[in-house]
């Protein structure tokens, strides 16, 4: 199984709110730990968006995707090939 592109940098203006979208999703289904998701989001904002969005902006982002059912108990294991 390949990277998805979403989930590396860098990040464009035209697309930064969709893909940071789609990484917010996938660690939270991944990572049994919201603080970490937050982290890894704000990270990759300030990392590999060009140019990054506001904390704010960011923080509606997660807000809207943490408030769903996120990751239990090893769910999210990539699958082997």
């Amino acid at each position: 199984m390949s990277t998805p592109d979403w989930l590396t940098g860098p990040i464009y203006k035209d697309h930064r709110n969709e893909t940071l979208t789609k990484r917010t999703g996938y660690y939270h289904r991944m990572i049994p730990n919201t603080d970490v998701v937050r982290n890894l989001i704000h990270t990759a904002n300030r990392a590999e968006c060009i140019p990054p969005l506001s904390d704010r902006e960011v923080d509606t982002i997660l807000n809207s995707i943490l408030k769903r059912d996120g990751a239990s108990h090893f769910r999210g294991v990539w699958p082997a090939k």
